[in-house]
């Protein structure tokens, strides 16, 4: 607590996972970042603001291959080398007691998150090696408002009110494929973006 009346709180976690799944050629490696602050301030009229922030970063690669019938051997069918993401996201809530009885209460929150899996797929044993490259990546956004009221009715009677909007927009996707023996382009696809919102009520 920085003072009676403010309270900021600063979290951060790492993880770190490295796994062979039966086999020389199976694995899969997880590293994720995460960082997390906010801050609760009462003022002097009663009312209470609350801002949480928050990030992450998260890596993975994974292989995977197929088993001979004798399980004796092993061939690659997928290589996804590089899986990042990244999401950042944040709060804000007003809330007050308004008319003795009035629990109100109004804020918003966001959030962003993108990624992308860059892989390599379409093993050639005649080659021992990938012959294509594939990149698929995509970004995601997300916004709400709410207004909520609880009034109380008397000791054990209370009547909740709310109403929210979520809007939400898909954009940036996109799934590229290469040769990787000559570079060629064998797929360019753009996807157009979409968005949408939603109205609740309650």
């Amino acid at each position: 607590d920085v003072t009676p009346l403010i309270q900021v709180h600063l979290t951060g976690n790492y993880l770190d996972d490295r796994r062979r799944n039966g086999s020389v050629l199976k694995g899969n490696h997880t590293r994720v970042t995460d960082l997390r602050s906010g801050l609760r301030w009462v003022t002097g009229g009663g009312s209470a603001i609350t801002v949480n922030f928050y990030g992450s970063h998260t890596g993975y690669s994974a292989s995977s291959s197929s088993d001979a019938l004798d399980r004796q051997s092993e061939t690659p069918n997928l290589d996804q080398f590089d899986v990042p993401s990244d999401a950042l996201g944040g709060q804000f809530q007003w809330s007050t007691t308004a008319f003795e009885s009035h629990q109100l209460s109004a804020g918003v929150d966001a959030s962003s998150v993108k990624g992308e899996v860059n892989e390599d797929i379409s093993y050639s044993r005649t080659a021992s090696a990938y012959t294509r490259r594939r990149r698929v990546a995509g970004h995601q956004r997300l916004l709400g408002v709410y207004f909520s009221d609880a009034v109380s009715l008397g000791e054990t009677t209370r009547l909740f009110g709310t109403l929210r909007r979520d809007s939400w927009r898909n954009d940036d996707a996109s799934r590229v494929i290469h040769s990787l023996s000559d570079g060629s382009l064998v797929v360019d696809s753009v996807y157009a973006p979409t968005s949408d919102s939603h109205l609740s009520y309650s």
